[in-house]
């Protein structure tokens, strides 16, 4: 009787692990909860010190995390929610893989996880799906690009294109929805003004690309999606929209995306959780 008992018992758990694999194999995302969004998640892959070396233990600290109100410790590879707010100190970078998007953030910056959402300060990403990184005013979005967003904690934002095309959306639906070119910077005031559009000079395409470069340098981004990857790719497309002018800088003085500005676009994040 005993024996009996058993051989059922083995029965029963060996037809629970074939209907598991089943639905592992035939309907994986069946297992996943319904609101998982690849969209709407993130993984803190790096810390990079100076942009010249990766964090040791004790530095990792250097970009806070926030998660409801309370700050979490910062890990190797951490995997990041929804709502989450990531802040970034004043020698410190920070490296976000999305599902098919890389964000680089400068030193000084802030913003929460999904896409990237109330930047201040300034991110460098890499798309090849539906994302945007949004400043307090201003929504930058985009479907398979790669461009710079600034953001000011008055409101002010610079956006520039470096592949393909973005865009610009009010948030507080002040002005209609524009559409920023390969090559354009477009400066938006504070206070939720229409952006103003121009085109990127090279030495602000040239002062984008050093410090990716230098970030690159000590995180090789991810090759598994999409043609622009890598710092060789960034020169490339810079080389591209240079040449497509016939080698002009042209530009105005205006709102650098990538060093100082006179239009207080660019002021240093204060964590807000």
């Amino acid at each position: 009787m005993n024996d009996s008992l058993l051989t059922l018992r083995a029965v029963r758990t060996f037809v629970a692990v074939l209907v598991t694999l089943a639905l592992a194999l035939g309907g994986g995302c069946a297992t996943k909860p319904a609101a998982w969004n690849p969209a709407h998640y993130a993984t803190l892959v790096a810390v990079v010190i100076d942009g010249e070396r990766p964090a040791r233990p004790d530095e990792l600290s250097q970009v806070r995390v926030w998660r409801g109100g309370a700050l979490v410790a910062t890990q190797p590879n951490m995997a990041l929610q929804p709502g989450d707010l990531v802040s970034t100190g004043a020698n410190a970078y920070a490296v976000l893989y999305y599902e098919k998007a890389e964000v680089l953030m400068r030193p000084s910056s802030q913003g929460r996880v999904g896409s990237l959402v109330d930047l201040v300060g300034e991110a460098f990403a890499r798309i090849r799906g539906k994302f945007s990184v949004d400043t307090t005013f201003v929504r930058a979005g985009a479907d398979g690009t790669a461009y710079l967003v600034r953001g000011g904690a008055d409101g002010a934002a610079v956006v520039t294109v470096f592949e393909g095309a973005v865009t610009l959306s009010s948030r507080a639906n002040a002005w209609a929805p524009q559409q920023l070119p390969t090559g354009a910077t477009a400066f938006c005031p504070p206070r939720g003004g229409a952006p103003q559009t121009r085109t990127a000079s090279a030495q602000e395409l040239e002062q984008t690309r050093a410090w990716v470069e230098r970030i690159e340098k000590v995180v090789a981004p991810r090759t598994n999606y999409g043609a622009v990857v890598g710092v060789a790719a960034i020169a490339v497309l810079i080389g591209a929209i240079l040449g497509s002018r016939g080698g002009s800088s042209s530009g105005g003085t205006g709102a650098s995306p990538a060093g100082g500005s006179s239009t207080g676009a660019v002021i240093k994040a204060r964590p807000n959780p």
